[in-house]
């Protein structure tokens, strides 16, 4: 039986930032010192999700792999621990994932069952706690169709907007009375949405002095020489907004414009002009810059009104660099984005057979082209779905490049952003770059930077999930000193605490894996006492949409109670926030598995984890320990997760002790067992 099949790749090799920073004059060092600082203190996160299709129909489930990196050299993140999904309904409801995160990664699943979702369009966003510090524009955002699809597009089609706005972006920032200035503009419907448009620029005097015709999206650029004093109007000439008209930006009187144009395929042609009135301006100071991290700053003689040079891609991070011009006393005079594209390795994926029948096993091997790739390790993730039922052409699909060096670093919507980097050509470059010039921004204040004013972020980065809340009576009044039982049986992690005075407790830092059933349980100081467990929500933002976690709790079968059975419960096997429970009691011990030659004595307690040989076969090293909660491996040794309390544990091979993990192979053993207790 012949399959065939789409297969969706996303691939990112994280690799360090090989650019060597540039000498920097002493003058400069401000600039530089001062990036440096305000980078140091607010380091940026970005995030990518990689879908396993790009739409869904209802009993789908939704399989994703999350991706956090730091801005700077879009390395993986180990800033975060924690990543939160928010997904907004058609009908308004929030529904929240919170997702630990191990190495800058994360995978789940969504199951979108009819009696939960229905038919429509879902809003998405994902985020660190981190990323609120620097607002929403960071978040990852994207919309999961639900349903009808088809149906939905040719609604979406026969929608035609009534109203249009017309924005004008001047090339460096301002325009400049005397100075030949290109000016990028940007049309959009009353939907949101790029509409093409053309017509021609008209001055006070009535003389039409450029045209103008949008390439991409909405977007287009002109050239324009404006005058002192004057004044500008754009006057659409076709399409439903013919004869509406706009007025563009007053020019400055005197003032710098910097230009960038791509020369050739290696380098940018840089212009900086001056105006009249800019004489006493002897010098400019130049600073490239990629995510914080200052490429080169350059020192120029302004003895002319314009200077031209060269600056070369190879000089340039791959992605969005930053060009600022700043005066003598380090003011900002004019700024530029611009995109270096560089040459990718190529990579395939191959199948070890052209067909196969239903439920076979496939194998395939994976291959980078570019040798220096080759043995790095990266971030990878692979979906196939059949293409008989999913469609979808590479510039609409998502993609990891397109995500974090473009739609990361703008902001706003970007339309399609894998459309820039499908068959790229001159076309498509100066489409792109007309992007850059209407959706560009500084993730900072120069002037912020310049004065020093990094100020301590709001927010701080999380290390593990927190779960906090209330334990209550039934008429919610706060029970002081109850205890609160935490299990999650798939990590092998039972943790209790008190509540306060309040009622109050938490749970701070959990190293939970993915996808765990997490079971609460309180007692009352009064064995008799009934008491319920109101969960806290997640830190609400003030963005778009407000999420309000609801955070699930696990049904345990090894439980049992005399409370009367939750409708809901009993239909998804989950207990919302805010269900009463009575006291239970755990009524199924724990066996650890036997391993064969175990010294650990018969009679003790089961050890906190037990791994047996056919678990060691898939490990590389015992080094794989530390990825177990309350454990980590430091200089080939076992600690405890506070590595200077708990120090280092006993090592044992059979009953002697050694020193250190270094040289035991996991597949020549019988068991490991980990006991965290005295």
């Amino acid at each position: 039986m012949k399959k065939t099949a789409l297969i969706f790749i996303t691939i990112f090799l994280f690799t360090p930032n090989l650019l060597a920073q540039q000498y920097t004059p002493k003058d400069l060092d401000k600039v530089v010192s001062s990036l440096h600082h305000y980078m140091a203190v607010r380091p940026q996160e970005k995030i990518y999700i990689h879908f396993d299709k790009p739409f869904y129909s209802l009993g789908d489930t939704v399989w994703f792999k999350l991706y956090l990196v730091n801005a700077l050299g879009n390395r993986l993140s180990s800033i975060s621990k924690v990543a939160y999904i928010d997904i907004l309904a058609p009908d308004g409801k929030l529904k929240q994932i919170v997702l630990p995160v191990n190495a800058g990664m994360a995978a789940a699943q969504l199951v979108l069952s009819d009696s939960l979702y229905k038919a429509g369009n879902y809003p998405l966003r994902a985020y660190t706690t981190w990323m609120r510090n620097a607002g929403e524009n960071y978040f990852f955002s994207h919309t999961l169709p639900v349903g009808n699809v088809i149906a939905d597009k040719a609604s979406a089609v026969a929608t035609i907007s009534k109203t249009l706005v017309l924005d004008f972006f001047p090339e460096g920032g301002s325009l400049v009375a005397g100075i030949r200035s290109k000016v990028a503009f940007k049309a959009i419907g009353n939907d949101g949405i790029g509409v093409n448009v053309k017509g021609y620029i008209w001055d006070d005097k009535g003389e039409q002095v450029a045209v103008f015709e949008s390439l991409h999206a909405g977007m287009g650029a002109f050239a324009l020489l404006p005058q002192a004093g004057g004044a500008y109007t754009a006057v659409v000439t076709d399409g439903p907004f013919k004869d509406q008209r706009f007025t563009l930006p007053k020019a400055l009187s005197a003032g710098f414009v910097l230009s960038v144009n791509p020369s050739g395929a290696d380098d940018f042609l840089v212009r900086i002009s001056r105006s009249a009135g800019t004489e006493a301006y002897k010098e400019v100071r130049l600073v490239l810059q990629a995510n914080g991290e200052v490429l080169q700053a350059l020192k120029l003689p302004m003895n002319s009104p314009s200077m031209t040079f060269a600056l070369s891609k190879s000089q340039m991070d791959e992605g969005i660099n930053q060009i600022t011009l700043f005066s003598p006393l380090n003011q900002p005079l004019a700024e530029r984005l611009v995109f270096v594209q560089k040459k990718q390795a190529t990579s395939s994926l191959n199948s070890d057979k052209p067909e196969y029948e239903t439920r076979e096993q496939v194998k395939m091997k994976f291959a980078v082209s570019d040798e220096k790739a080759n043995g790095i390790v990266g971030g990878y993730s692979v979906s196939i779905v059949n293409t008989n039922s999913v469609t979808l052409s590479e510039e609409k699909q998502l993609s990891i490049y397109a995500n974090l060096l473009l739609s990361a670093e703008l902001r706003g919507k970007i339309e399609d952003p894998n459309y820039y980097f499908s068959e790229p050509d001159a076309q498509k470059a100066a489409e792109l770059d007309a992007l850059l010039l209407t959706q560009g921004w500084r993730r900072f204040s120069w002037a912020q930077v310049l004065a020093g004013q990094a100020a301590s972020p709001k927010y701080t980065p999380e290390q593990g999930i927190r779960i906090s809340g209330q334990i209550t009576t039934l008429g919610d009044k706060p029970v002081p000193g109850a205890k609160i039982t935490l299990l999650v049986s798939k990590d092998m992690l039972l943790l209790d605490t008190l509540a306060d005075t309040q009622g109050r407790f938490s749970f701070e830092d959990l190293q939970l894996s993915d996808s765990v059933e997490v079971i609460l349980r309180a007692k009352g100081a009064k064995e008799s006492s009934n008491v319920k467990i109101v969960l806290d929500s997640a830190a609400k933002t003030v963005f778009a949409f407000k999420p309000q976690l609801h955070l699930a709790l696990a049904e345990d079968t090894a439980m049992k109670s005399d409370q009367p059975k939750n409708p809901q419960t009993e239909r998804t096997g989950k207990i919302i926030q805010g269900t009463t429970l009575k006291t239970v009691e755990i009524v199924k011990k724990r066996k650890a598995p036997e391993i064969k030659n175990s010294v650990y004595p018969f009679a003790a307690p089961p050890p906190d984890y037990t791994f047996e040989p056919d678990q060691l076969q898939q490990w590389t090293s015992l080094q794989s320990i530390g990825y177990l909660n309350g454990v980590r491996v430091r200089e080939n040794q076992i600690w405890g997760r506070f590595q200077e309390i708990d120090g280092p544990m006993v090592l044992l091979l059979n009953g002697t002790p050694i020193n250190d993990l270094s040289g035991i192979s996991p597949k020549a053993l019988t068991g490991v067992q980990i006991i965290k207790g005295e």
